[in-house]
């Protein structure tokens, strides 16, 4: 992370900060200095906390309140308050050592950090679990792991509010969504181990996002749902167009059916109400196609067929994870129609332009053998034929 981006952290922990001229402040016998000569906030420091040390605000005269200095962002405490904060000395370079090594783009090196301190703060909300959680989803987006991704996605939505701190990207700033982690996963038994933290649903937009992107996770692993689901609100573009994608999936036939045309609606639409970034598009497209086969009017798997092939061969360089999962969905479709040369080729199509996707290791992808020769006695008698884009 970026001088820059560390900067827009603190500013949201100091909220209303005047920066003072000096790199540090003594008041009340006691000396607070921050990390890379930053100012601390003007006024006394009032107590050490989980999540920093607190100033009481100078313009509020006898307030018990004030504004917080992150440990992650604290270098020393000396003088009256020093013994309280020398118990979260250990901490303080924990969040600053994960902070610092995303920030120099090593996420590799960071996520162990990160997941120790969200362990530390997993049942103690603040600017510390937000940074963990936040800190955390970036790492495993960068190394694949999207699904492992989703609890401390959950976990960081759950605490924002509207006065929360800029996220530093990890949302888009059009539609609120995490660009990177489309609400799309391969079924599968590991998803079943992730441990998902509950969610509360609450009349605030990242609360409901959250609901739907637990939902997803929740319904590939094979578990129940969570039972009552946010209201839906089309007004809020990121949310509507993630349970729309969710709903589709784990819906039943005429939920599914409802929510693929709201998703065509919208990329028929212009401007602020439809899907004018290509990553949208390659989400609303993906979430129709991968919807359609699961119907069992062969005419309509053929759509989802057509609908995903479309974003393995449009939508390529925007999201090639996306791309993946599509090609992988055609190839075990394709197998489940009896056209097992096809999906051989497919498959092997998948392997050479996507080697090391996660996508590759989806069991039911891997669930026939190369040698097509062998299976031809099983195939089907009269295969449904595929698409024209989908001949060899």
């Amino acid at each position: 992370m970026s001088r820059a981006l560390s900067v827009r952290r603190l500013t949201y922990a100091l909220a209303l900060v005047i920066a003072a001229p000096i790199g540090s402040i003594a008041a009340a016998d006691t000396r607070v200095s921050l990390r890379d000569g930053e100012a601390p906030p003007r006024g006394e420091p009032l107590a050490i906390t989980s999540h920093g040390v607190m100033f009481a605000d100078p313009f509020i005269g006898g307030s018990t309140e004030g504004k917080l200095a992150p440990w992650h962002r604290i270098a020393m405490v000396e003088g009256d308050l020093a013994p309280k904060a020398a118990a979260y000395v250990e901490v303080a370079r924990l969040a600053w050592r994960a902070d610092a090594r995303l920030g120099r783009g090593d996420p590799s090196a960071a996520e162990p950090l990160f997941e120790e301190l969200l362990q530390r703060y997993l049942n103690d909300a603040g600017p510390l679990r937000d940074l963990a959680a936040e800190g955390l989803t970036r790492c495993r987006i960068a190394r694949g792991a999207h699904a492992a991704a989703v609890p401390s996605l959950i976990l960081w939505l759950g605490g924002r509010d509207a006065s929360s701190a800029p996220d530093d990207g990890l949302l888009d700033d059009a539609s609120g969504l995490p660009r990177e982690l489309p609400p799309i996963f391969l079924p599968s038994s590991a998803i079943t181990a992730i441990p998902l933290p509950s969610v509360e649903l609450t009349d605030h937009a990242s609360n409901a996002l959250a609901w739907w992107y637990a939902e997803a996770l929740r319904y590939e692993g094979g578990r129940p749902s969570q039972g009552d689901r946010p209201q839906l609100d089309e007004r809020a573009l990121g949310v509507s167009l993630v349970a729309d994608i969710v709903l589709a999936r784990v819906g039943d036939h005429s939920e599914r059916s409802l929510a693929r045309t709201r998703l065509r609606d919208r990329l028929g639409r212009r401007g602020l109400a439809g899907l004018e970034m290509a990553w949208m598009r390659a989400w609303a497209i993906t979430g129709i196609g991968r919807s359609l086969l699961l119907e069992d009017d062969p005419v309509l798997v053929r759509e989802g067929v057509i609908d995903l092939l479309t974003v393995a061969s449009t939508y390529e360089g925007e999201t090639p994870r996306l791309a993946s999962i599509a090609l992988a969905e055609v190839a075990v479709a394709a197998h489940r129609l009896g056209l097992t040369r096809e999906a051989t080729d497919l498959r092997r199509e998948l392997r050479g332009r996507y080697p090391g996707f996660p996508a590759l290791r989806w069991p039911e992808l891997n669930s026939w053998p190369d040698h097509v020769t062998d299976l031809t006695a099983r195939a089907a008698p009269n295969p449904s034929p595929l698409p024209e884009t989908l001949q060899p």
